[in-house]
């Protein structure tokens, strides 16, 4: 089964070690940011400690974000992947409309310790460095290789696929999509046959890859109103598949999350 570790002690940041490997194989951030119309709190939710624990098998945490937020997170672990439910409490004394989330999936761990990358999709090579990684994974990797999931099939993502120079961005390149038509994201390995995915079981929206890090973003909605003291959740699934793109996608539409 997937092991998990925290290198930012109770923190809804996780590296994911699978097949009693001795290197993680991939990072979540459960989640980076929860987004909406009357959420003051903008910082990186995924910073703010907790309270974590074990329970049947299943990692169990929850934390207060500010007097506005309670963020619950339930993570059990399979053999190459975790489902992940992510639940949010208004604690504010007024609503909030049109509630999402930014949720990060990496391939490496720069700075951390320890620091570490995916090398099957970033070789040996490339330094063991943020900006290097970044820089590979924008111009190198992404291209032809990042995609979303839709419900009519898959979508590249990066916004200039033929000029994938990261300091020649086009204008609001980086912005996530207009429409929540997505509902996973997934990049290929350097070689080819394996891909890294996450997935939900709620519209999201796609967001392109950026030069200052390895990771895939992806923006799933949680609630169009969520009036004080209530509550909404999502579940999502983040692994390792080996096999083509029509593999992947009908493992992921099995899930549900399409």
């Amino acid at each position: 089964m997937a092991q998990l570790h925290q290198q930012t002690p109770q923190c809804a940041d996780f590296d994911i070690l699978l097949e009693e490997q001795l290197t993680p194989s991939f990072r979540v951030l459960v989640p980076e940011r929860i987004l909406g119309n009357g959420v003051v709190y903008d910082g990186f939710f995924h910073t703010i400690p907790g309270n974590w624990r074990e329970e049947d098998g299943i990692v169990r945490g929850d934390f207060a974000v500010a007097n506005q937020l309670v963020i619950d997170v339930a993570i059990e672990p399979g053999q190459t992947d975790i489902s992940v439910v992510l639940g949010v409490t208004n604690t504010a004394a007024a609503g909030m409309s049109d509630v999402h989330a930014d949720i990060c999936a990496g391939l490496n761990h720069l700075p951390g310790d320890p620091a570490w990358c995916n090398e099957y999709f970033i070789p040996p090579v490339v330094p063991l460095d943020r900006d290097a990684q970044g820089l590979y994974w924008y111009e190198k990797l992404t291209p032809g290789k990042l995609f979303a999931l839709t419900k009519q099939g898959w979508v590249a993502t990066h916004p200039s696929p033929n000029e994938p120079n990261a300091e020649k961005i086009p204008p609001d390149a980086l912005r996530p999509s207009d429409a929540w038509d997505a509902y996973a994201c997934a990049v290929e390995s350097a070689d080819g046959g394996m891909w890294y995915f996450q997935a939900w079981d709620a519209p999201c929206r796609r967001c392109p890859p950026r030069p200052a890090s390895a990771c895939m973003h992806i923006q799933p909605f949680i609630a169009e109103r969520l009036l004080p003291r209530a509550r909404a959740e999502i579940q999502g699934w983040f692994g390792m598949h080996r096999g083509d793109r029509q593999s992947l996608e009908t493992m992921l539409r099995s899930l549900g999350c399409a």
